[in-house]
């Protein structure tokens, strides 16, 4: 307390013959004991109220309890009490510590730390005190902004004027018309950022925005200090960096901390801004549009991007934004913000949870800027393991490359508990880039499917337990506690770890590890461990080290008594969970020969295995419950062969009775083998392709040796289930015949026609899809279909 009278000028000496008196304080200390707010015992109103930012139910509910304690006139009784005797002339002190007309703010604990004074008086005031040499500057510098504010003849807001300067700090006027907060983003706060960048503009190429803030600089410095700030965030400015080089920047003066707790509103809406320390004329255009929006959404209603920006862009329309679009200007105030708050970050030891929420914010509003030119699924890793960064995890098997390069056909394994789990896949939920998500959660592992706003796919699964069926076999939280950070600021399991998962997990499973593993054979090697012996025979391929694995295994405290008992009953569960979660389907391709089906079923069936992590099953034409007709004369083997070395449309019948008989034989094999196939293979979520359906039937029966009337063929389908998606390829007839010369033009375009009318018909009465592709390029082909397979399954 001595030491703040001081720093206020308050001469605390005494001396004898001097006359003295005493003065008495209250005060109201911050969490670690350091005093916060002071102000002279015998006041009667708590002015130190002035510093206080009430806003949301539990700020009015501390003002109301502080104002009823000055009512029942019991602050001598609750707030800490400091006395002391002091010379009766205080000549040259910032305030008369015998006086009851004031209070004191001591500020923020840091470099800038500096004491605001409330004078009460008839005229009220603030005093801005600096106690180092830093906060002088600021101060200085204040007084500097406010004098340009007059140059420019502000009309749409009101701000503080200088009253006295001095060589310690400023004394500025405050207003009483303006005693109101208000959170929420009005025209008038547009209107006034409007009016400072029409009076200050400038223009520039972002090239020399970034070398006016040095902004490459600043960013290779962030990422060679230390591991403070989170890789994603960094790649992703320097993204930013790098797009806006040949972009038109207008910058002007702003505010820099334009926010509802640095201005007070009138009855009429009017403003009054203060705290102009930070004000520049370099900060990019809407810089304190997007700074009131995002700090307030974060910071006082705990909002993220989405909603954010939601509300920002109500105000587009605002002539703030007439030349230049609003996401174009967020750029820039990203680009600046970000790195301005990332460099102060670093230097702190500890970082308190609104950190978290702004850097996920921030990651959020990057994300959604570069989704243009970047891709889409690696902006939503990097924002992925940006937001795990403080959380404890370790990824299982990753490579030594950037995340956001994971292969398509890769996904993510990480050990985690289940909480931060949780809270992961709520974060993903509200990430811009996210369209939708599909949850299975189950004892030993949440599998997640992150559908991108571009169709992409990402899937992750994050291991609470690492088990084989019923079986433990390694602790999870020994694995996070060994983790280890990769040059990308990843976590991931350490070598040893890494090497025990792989040699238990395929040892378990009774399977020969990868030819791209076997390096870690040497750790095993080296290893003292039973455990580790065993898992090396693994490696080097040992079989009677696998059955001794699975009983040591089993052997182990968390595999016997009651942790069997469990593991047997989560095991189960899961299974369950996992049978009732993943929805077969089936799938049906037609098409004329040549329309590229073959190909097209190949890169599907692809797709689905290695993204959607699905068993796939590829069935020609017909369920085949029953063999062809000709198996019945010369063999299943022989049948086939003959089948394939002909060509199609070569059969002669032209007997209604044999073409009855011969449909009804296959008729007889689709009715049934419907039902095989769906509790064979549907109900166990497998996904069923059909090279040709039923429809060849109704539009090609010559294909099958049938001649039949086409209305009689379609009735046929009425009572068959209906496959959930039906492509029909096709192309013009001339790209067909460069492909395949099984059949000629008229042909093609007659069958073509009539496939294109008959799904007309049947997606208007039917509820599966049906879909027809022009299949011309084999990427744009495969883009429209596994965009609603992926639809359809997650």
């Amino acid at each position: 307390m001595k030491v703040i009278l001081n720093n206020l000028n308050v001469n605390t000496e005494l001396q004898d013959g001097v006359p003295t008196t005493e003065a008495r304080f209250l005060a109201i200390k911050n969490p670690d004991g350091s005093i916060r707010w002071i102000w002279p015992a015998g006041a009667n109103k708590p002015t130190f109220l002035r510093f206080y930012n009430i806003d949301g139910f539990r700020a009015g509910l501390f003002a109301f309890l502080i104002r009823l304690i000055f009512a029942l006139r019991l602050q001598r009784l609750v707030f800490a009490k400091f006395v002391f005797t002091l010379p009766k002339n205080q000549e040259g002190a910032f305030v008369d510590p015998f006086s009851s007309n004031w209070s004191l703010f001591t500020g923020t604990t840091g470099p800038n730390q500096k004491y605001v004074l409330y004078k009460a008086n008839a005229i009220p005031s603030f005093a801005k005190i600096s106690i180092s040499e830093k906060s002088t500057g600021l101060i200085n510098r204040e007084v500097e902004n406010l004098s340009i504010l007059d140059q420019l003849s502000i009309r749409t807001f009101t701000y503080p004027k200088v009253l006295a300067t001095g060589n310690h700090g400023a004394e500025l006027s405050t207003s009483n018309d303006h005693t109101l907060r208000h959170k929420a983003l009005m025209v008038e706060h547009v209107q006034a950022i409007d009016e400072m960048a029409t009076k200050s503009a400038r223009e520039m190429t972002g090239q020399e925005f970034a070398e006016l803030h040095q902004i490459p600089q600043r960013l290779e410095a962030l990422k060679n200090r230390n591991f403070k700030i989170p890789a994603g965030i960094i790649k992703k400015l320097e993204l930013l960096t790098e797009s806006i080089k040949t972009n038109r920047i207008i910058t002007h003066f702003a505010h820099g901390d334009f926010t509802p707790w640095n201005m007070y509103v009138g009855k009429n809406r009017s403003l009054f801004v203060y705290d102009w320390e930070l004000a520049s004329d370099n900060y990019p255009k809407a810089f304190d549009f997007f700074h009131f929006g995002i700090q307030k959404g974060v910071l006082m209603e705990h909002k993220g991007w989405k909603e954010i920006y939601a509300e920002l862009k109500s105000f587009q329309n605002q002539a703030l934004f007439y030349e230049e679009s609003m996401d174009e200007l967020l750029r820039g105030y990203l680009l600046l913000n970000t790195l301005n708050y990332l460099e102060v970050y670093n230097l702190q030891t500890n970082w308190h949870v609104q950190v978290q929420w702004l850097l996920d914010v921030w990651n959020e509003a990057l994300s959604y800027v570069l989704q243009k030119n970047e891709d889409v699924r690696g902006l939503v890793i990097l924002d992925l393991f940006d937001h795990l960064d403080k959380k404890p995890y370790a990824g299982l098997k990753l490579s030594n490359n950037a995340p956001e390069k994971l292969s398509a056909y890769s996904d993510l394994d990480m050990c985690i508990h289940r909480d931060d789990a949780k809270k992961t896949i709520a974060y993903l939920r509200n990430h811009p880039l996210v369209d939708h998500i599909k949850v299975v959660s189950k004892r030993s592992m949440t599998n997640l499917f992150v559908i991108t706003q571009d169709n992409g796919l990402l899937s992750v699964d994050f291991i609470h337990q690492l088990k084989r069926k019923q079986t433990v076999y390694m602790d999870i939280q020994t694995i996070i506690d060994h983790a280890e950070r990769d040059l990308n600021r990843v976590k991931k399991a350490s070598l040893l770890d890494t090497a025990r998962f792989i040699g238990l997990f395929y040892g378990l499973n009774g399977q020969q590890v990868p030819a791209k593993y076997m390096p870690f054979e040497l750790l095993m090697s080296k290893s003292e461990q039973k455990t580790d012996d065993l898992i090396y025979g693994v490696y080097v391929g040992d079989t009677s080290a696998l059955k001794s694995l699975k009983v040591y295994m089993l052997k182990k405290s968390f595999n016997m008594g009651w942790a069997k008992i469990k593991n047997t009953i989560t095991y189960i569960w899961d299974t369950l969970i996992q049978m009732f979660s993943q929805k077969g389907m089936i799938i049906t391709f037609s098409g004329v020969d040549g329309a590229g089906k073959s190909t097209i079923i190949e890169h599907t069936k692809i797709e689905i295995e290695k993204k959607l992590r699905r068993r796939v099953v590829v069935i020609r034409h017909r369920p085949s419950l029953l063999p062809i007709l000709k198996a019945m004369v010369v063999g299943k083997a022989q049948a086939e062969k003959q089948a394939a070395d002909t060509l199609p449309r070569q059969g002669n019948n032209r007997n209604v009775l044999s073409s009855l008989l011969r449909f009804g034989y296959y008729y007889l094999d689709y009715l049934v083998g419907q039902f095989v196939i769906y509790f064979k293979h549907v109900l166990r979520g497998h996904v069923v392709l059909y090279d040709r359906y039923y429809f060849d039937f109704i539009n090609d029966s010559v294909r099958s040796n049938i001649r039949l009337p086409k209305w009689f063929l379609r009735a046929g389908y009425a009572l068959l289930m209906q496959p959930n998606l039906n492509f029909f390829l096709y192309a013009d007839p001339q790209v067909i015949l460069k492909r395949k010369q099984e059949l000629d033009e008229v042909t093609i375009t007659r069958l073509t026609h009539d496939y294109l009318n008959l799904f007309g018909k049947l997606s208007r009465r039917n509820r599966g899809q049906y879909i027809p592709v022009e299949n011309i390029e084999l990427k744009l082909t495969m883009q429209l279909i596994s965009n609603n397979i992926t639809q359809k399954l997650i």
